[in-house]
């Protein structure tokens, strides 16, 4: 979702040329929207271009967008004072509230109000040529008398056509595809018995007239659903998943992207800084999580989620990070995230490795920030779904939140969607195993799929898993979704439990492990007898294998004279190699009188 100032007035911005044509019948050139800006106690109405404009060239030479008559329909609940709106023009003239309407008989709950401007320019920066997709600008604003809020005040609902159909009492523009509404609106000429007062003319509808050709740009409004007296933040995936929404009870005045505290109670979201939409959008890429790319305003704030350092694998459990905020350090605040692992709009249907529902939940003190670690363990493979392009919502409240609120309308809070936050690694892993048979460790592993794959590392643990050497690099058999089998042969492994574990790596570097695995070696032959270090400093450690019973550990020098003589029957000894002088040095295992071991070693 776009990072916009909360409720604050917009600024144009100039990026792009291309030229307006007479296709405007034929596409949506241009739409209003209404917000109250609750840091000025205003209302305002914004022109946002859908296309971009060509600009009239006046005789001054300056460049210049030429309108006619433009009017904007503003509907008010009942509950609003019947009185002229108070109209403060911004661009584009002088705009006043021309006319005004009661409660007409088609709709006696509402409030109907023509707000116009006549033969006016909308003068933009010197030079210009032309206004871009995504323009957005301030027409006017206005206030009630008293001035106040009123949840549910909307801009008045266009028809889709080119502005010749006839108007009637019994043709309400059927064919209204108005984004977000159901509500259809009087014709002109719809006659009042509510409130002086009385008007029986006027058209309600929006209209952006250019000239010279007098042409309607106009085609639609921006979520007409109407304004809520506080801000909120919108999920932004596609309507095929559930919205939600978070409310801002503070708002962010002095723009430095965190609320005020307006005496509201601590506000709460995700991040560093919080979102604030002025309605909702969609996606429109089912791939993404931008439905306020729309509205060609600030860049993203999708921050509050953090996924793990390396791709993800089927199977296994990963930290994400999620960071809560406060404008009021020591605020508890607390979290919920879904995983949608099958893509298909769906928040409660997904489970995760261990059969469990993909949702999460916990809470921190806010110390601006607090980042919390949400262990997510990805799906069990199935060879019939594919996790490549999971969604993802984060939601953050100052209440606790349960796995049935994925398209709740949350009071304090923020909502945030993610596309695919961590890919998922192109390898599958499938059967694996390590098994200890004649002195020896057998390694076998499957790849069930495998993308992008380059080689595969085996790595080696004699301390339980502490430290990890290499053993062995395998080159990968290139991509195929076809299984391929794996295997390695550890030669002389210690005694005792030898730990393994596969390290993918992908070709542009990214890499991941497995699980590890464990095999008893209990051979009790020269395979299973390890030394080292080698070279050597303070101790040398010798491991032998279990149950080997009593043997003489010798150490001998260069020219054959036995300076050390221990007998052990234990299967890990550490021989103090301080007293001896630097050289070369021969370590011999002896059982039975008999050498079943022997090893060269440095002492450094």
């Amino acid at each position: 979702m776009k990072k916009i100032k909360l409720l604050r007035i917009f600024t144009l911005m100039v990026v792009s040329l291309s030229m307006w044509s007479a296709s405007y019948a034929q596409s949506e050139q241009s739409k209003y929207r209404l917000i109250y800006n609750v840091c000025t106690a205003r209302y305002e109405v914004h022109f946002v271009a859908q296309t971009a404009f060509a600009l009239t060239i006046v005789s001054s030479g300056r460049g210049a967008l030429q309108v006619g008559t433009c009017s904007v329909g503003i509907v008010l609940p009942a509950n609003a004072p019947d009185d002229f709106l108070q109209v403060t023009p911004v661009n584009g003239g002088a705009w006043d509230d021309n006319a005004t309407r009661y409660a007409p008989i088609f709709a006696p709950s509402s409030d109907f109000h023509h707000v116009e401007t006549t033969g006016k320019n909308i003068l933009f920066a010197m030079g210009q040529t032309s206004i871009p997709a995504g323009t957005d600008i301030i027409l006017f604003t206005f206030t009630t008398t008293p001035a106040q809020c009123f949840t549910g005040a909307r801009l008045f609902r266009n028809w889709v056509g080119d502005g010749t159909l006839p108007c009637s009492s019994t043709m309400q523009w059927p064919n209204a595809t108005e984004e977000g509404t159901s509500v259809a609106d009087p014709c002109s000429g719809e006659i009042s018995t509510v409130g002086p007062p009385i008007i029986t003319f006027g058209d309600y509808r929006n209209s952006f007239q250019l000239l010279p050709a007098n042409l309607d740009s106009y085609r639609g409004n921006l979520s007409n659903t109407g304004t809520f007296c506080t801000g909120f933040d919108y999920g932004d995936l596609t309507s095929a998943w559930p919205s939600a929404k978070a409310g801002i009870i503070n708002a962010d005045c002095n723009g430095d992207g965190v609320p005020d505290n307006a005496g509201n109670g601590p506000s709460v979201w995700a991040g560093a800084t919080i979102d604030a939409d002025p309605a909702q959008y969609f996606s429109a890429n089912a791939n993404l999580a931008n439905g306020d790319d729309i509205t060609g305003l600030a860049a993203s704030d999708e921050d509050g989620l953090a996924p793990p350092a390396q791709n993800l694998n089927f199977g296994y459990t990963y930290n994400f990070s999620v960071t809560m905020n406060s404008n009021v350090p020591g605020t508890r605040v607390y979290y919920g995230l879904w995983i949608d692992w099958n893509n298909n709009g769906n928040f409660a249907d997904d489970v995760d490795g261990n059969g469990n529902q993909s949702f999460y939940s916990g809470s921190g003190v806010a110390m601006s920030p607090v980042t919390v670690a949400v262990p997510v363990k990805t799906p069990q493979y199935n060879s019939s779904v594919s996790i490549s392009n999971y969604k993802a919502r984060l939601i953050v409240s100052d209440v606790p939140v349960d796995a049935t609120m994925f398209g709740a309308t949350i009071a304090n809070g923020e909502v945030e969607d993610y596309q695919a936050p961590s890919p998922i690694l192109p390898v599958i892993f499938g059967g694996m195993s390590a098994q200890a048979k004649d002195c020896n460790v057998y390694v076998n592993f499957d790849i069930l799929t495998q993308q992008n794959a380059s080689r595969f590392e085996i790595e080696y643990s004699a301390d339980g898993g502490l430290n990890w050497s290499l053993l062995a690099t395998i080159p990968a058999s290139g991509t195929s979704s076809v299984a391929h089998s794996y295997s390695y042969i550890h030669n002389r492994p210690i005694a005792g439990i030898n730990l393994y574990r596969i390290k993918d790596i992908d070709k542009d570097g990214k890499f991941m492990y497995s699980d590890a695995l464990s095999a008893n070696n209990t051979c009790l032959g020269k395979g299973g007898i390890v030394s080292y270090p080698n070279p050597v400093h303070a101790a040398l450690t010798v491991l032998l294998p279990i149950n080997t019973g009593k043997v003489q550990l010798r150490i001998t020098d260069a020219t054959g004279k036995l300076v050390q003589n221990i007998t052990t029957e234990t299967s890990v000894n550490t021989i103090n190699t301080n007293l001896l002088s630097s050289g070369m040095y021969l370590l011999e295992v002896m059982n039975a009188n008999k050498v079943v071991y022997s090893s060269k070693f440095i002492k450094e």
